[in-house]
């Protein structure tokens, strides 16, 4: 699985109109060629984390973020840097974790300075620029990266309640 992978499945998972979209424009959508969308969605097909309709599977979805993705895109916080806030330091767990430690996704776009930790994909926060919800669920998705055990429960009960809404 590639970071592209997954965050074309993140997006199919918070804009279900998506799903019927073509390549093309899903591409579009994410600042991917068409090629890599198709190749992406025959790998998460063959994961099992997509159906044969493009709909993620809610139980393996569940599975795989709560317990596998951490493994699979581990990363480390290191030093300063400008860039997007994620993990614990963008919403929705700004409101639930109180913290100093500011965790940022580098970009020169980036108004925030904070500890940088690389993104799943080098597009993430130009999207995150362009989709609040794509970026509150990759920042959930980071404190299971990095968090602590608080951060990352936090983050297990917020994914769960938006995978049953999904």
């Amino acid at each position: 699985m590639k970071g592209q992978d997954l965050v074309l499945l993140i997006d199919l998972l918070v804009a279900p109109e998506d799903r019927d979209a073509s390549f093309a424009a899903l591409a579009d959508r994410l600042h991917l060629s068409a090629s890599q969308v198709h190749a992406a969605t025959k790998r998460l097909v063959r994961a099992q984390l997509l159906d044969a309709h493009r709909k993620p599977r809610p139980h393996d979805l569940r599975e795989f973020l709560l317990h596998g993705f951490r493994f699979l895109f581990p990363t480390e916080v290191g030093g300063l840097a400008l860039g997007m806030p994620t993990a614990w330091s963008a919403a929705p767990m700004k409101d639930l974790v109180a913290s100093s430690d500011v965790v940022v996704w580098p970009t020169p776009a980036g108004d925030v300075q904070g500890h940088a930790i690389e993104p799943v994909h080098r597009i993430v926060p130009e999207l995150a620029a362009e989709r609040p919800e794509l970026h509150e669920m990759l920042a959930l998705l980071d404190c299971l990266r990095i968090g602590r055990l608080r951060e990352q429960r936090l983050a297990a009960e917020e994914i769960d309640r938006r995978l049953a809404h999904a």
